[in-house]
């Protein structure tokens, strides 16, 4: 036999009786040897060797009575085509995310792997797994993988690849308070995604909003909406009221007199919300002070103001009084005659007892 191939059997299948032993076995340098018996001169013999693994052999030879032949066998390695043990598995994942297909099988080594996707073969993958780092939508799909030797192949069943679209993760904090009447702006608006993408933002940039606290909204759209769903995210910012006055301007009659207009000074607040003041003084007209108080409209925006009410006061001062006298006229006569007369503001400074006389003329 061979050189070196151990655990043989050799038999006589045609031409031969009584085979010692029956069969003979090759030893560790691949040596057999065997007698049989035949009642001719001679005869033609078929000899067959197995082992396991390998194909069976055999030979046919002429061999003499009382004669030797020698019968070298080679024995190929058996080849047994592939089978498939463990299939592969089909999955669903999300964009982003790994995903690696494998398979198990038998047969004669070498064996080789194609994996397909819908049923085309995907270049360089020819591993007994096949992955994917990344997945995108497009990687979904129809999966298998053909395993071949050289005496025969295998296909595996179909699996099927699901990819769902991934959420893109918008970070956007809780801006810091701001002042009533400052527009929304980057500072405020500035949420990011980590993907591109654009950002509409409600309220919009520009907008003032009243003093209290507001959620804000951003959507996202991805740029890549084949493989990222939108996305939305809310804030809240806190809107402090804002720091104003109002301060009336100092004013004076004198007694008797009307009221002048009463003006004062308005600080802090927006020229958009319109705000105007009535100043008002305490009631009263007497010599004396009295409080000048102002009154703000429009009430609906007072409310987005921290507001400073200051007072100024209002003097009344005494008038001076005034006489007017009134004296009989007529053809003098030598009698006496009485006068009239009024006097205005007496009640403002002490007066005398009222002396009236008439002066004769000279």
């Amino acid at each position: 036999a061979g050189v070196g191939l151990a655990g043989v059997t050799v038999r006589c299948e045609a031409g031969c009786n009584n085979q010692r032993p029956d069969p003979a076995t090759t030893n560790d340098q691949g040596y057999y040897e065997f007698s049989v018996t035949f009642p001719q001169q001679s005869a033609t013999l078929t000899l067959r060797a197995d082992k396991d693994g390998y194909v069976s052999a055999r030979q046919t030879v002429t061999a003499a009575n009382q004669g030797q032949v020698v019968v070298d066998f080679e024995l190929e390695p058996a080849c047994t085509p592939p089978s498939i043990v463990q299939p592969p598995a089909g999955a669903t994942v999300t964009v982003g995310s790994p995903v690696a297909f494998s398979v198990a099988a038998s047969g004669t080594e070498p064996l080789s792997y194609q994996w397909q996707k819908n049923g085309q073969a995907i270049a360089g993958a020819t591993g007994q797994s096949h992955e994917i780092a990344s997945v995108v939508v497009a990687d979904a799909g129809s999966y298998q993988v053909v395993v071949s030797n050289d005496c025969g192949s295998a296909t595996s069943d179909p699996v099927t690849l699901t990819v769902n679209k991934a959420t893109p993760t918008i970070t956007w904090g809780d801006p810091a308070p701001v002042v009533y009447g400052t527009a929304l702006g980057a500072d405020q608006l500035n949420a990011t995604a980590d993907v591109a993408g654009s950002f509409v933002y409600t309220p919009a940039p520009g907008t003032v909003l009243a003093a209290g606290s507001h959620t804000l909204r951003v959507e996202f759209t991805p740029s890549d909406s084949d493989n990222y769903e939108p996305a939305s995210a809310e804030v809240t910012l806190q809107v402090t009221p804002k720091p104003a006055s109002v301060t009336p301007t100092g004013a004076s009659k004198t007694y008797g007199d009307p009221d002048p207009e009463l003006t004062g000074i308005l600080e802090g607040f927006l020229d958009s919300d319109g705000v105007t003041a009535i100043y008002v003084r305490d009631p009263g007209e007497n010599s004396g002070t009295y409080t000048i108080r102002a009154e703000l409209s429009p009430a609906s925006v007072l409310s987005n103001y921290d507001i400073t009410y200051n007072t100024a006061e209002f003097v009344i001062t005494k008038a001076d009084p005034v006489c007017n006298i009134s004296g009989y006229a007529d053809v003098y006569d030598g009698e006496a005659h009485g006068a009239t007369g009024t006097c205005l503001g007496v009640g403002a400074r002490p007066w005398p007892a009222s002396t009236w006389e008439r002066r004769s003329p000279t």
